[in-house]
């Protein structure tokens, strides 16, 4: 009905993620077999494969937990490793203005929850915001923090990066499309 319309996403977001990792990969910047650290640093809700791990696990674990689980604590420890801004640079490259993502789930939250922008309250704090209120105090779209993004987007988006566009190496390609599933 209106395809430029910016929408919440929610988890959607998160294979913009995986496509910057990967492109990064191919640069030499990052590696499946590398470790990331699980800690309360990136430890956020909704993490129902990293909820109670506790050390590092591998690049390649974190992005399969990202998409097949859409386990935030995954998704915060991806962005940590290459940066929102360059994945919001990925999105800039390829044309998709209505899209938005934030720093990180839990930063997002935390905005939600009546922090300052840019402001992350911790994996504590979160908690303990969400006891205190148990409710959001700002709307889930706004100028900030938030995960939008139009259908049109997503088309332009998905018919580039399944097509390869996006990558150099088939290989790249191959694991996109695998961790997708």
């Amino acid at each position: 009905l209106n395809p430029s319309q910016p929408l919440f996403c929610g988890s959607s977001f998160k294979v913009y993620v995986l496509a910057e990792f990967l492109r990064q990969l191919e640069s030499g910047k990052v590696s499946l077999q590398e470790q990331l650290p699980v800690n309360d640093s990136v430890r956020f809700l909704s993490s129902q494969v990293l909820e109670n791990v506790s050390g590092t696990i591998p690049a390649s674990v974190a992005l399969e937990a990202m998409i097949m689980h859409s386990d935030n604590t995954a998704t915060d420890m991806v962005l940590k490793r290459i940066g929102a801004d360059s994945v919001r640079g990925l999105i800039a490259s390829l044309g998709l203005p209505d899209t938005r993502i934030p720093t990180s789930t839990r930063q997002f939250f935390s905005y939600l929850l009546g922090a300052p922008a840019g402001v992350d309250l911790g994996w504590q704090g979160v908690n303990k915001a969400l006891e205190a209120s148990g409710t959001q105090t700002r709307p889930i779209i706004n100028d900030q923090e938030t995960m939008v993004g139009s259908p049109a987007d997503f088309v332009r988006f998905y018919s580039r990066a399944l097509q390869g566009e996006l990558f150099r190496t088939s290989s790249s390609l191959k694991e996109f499309r695998r961790i997708l599933g």
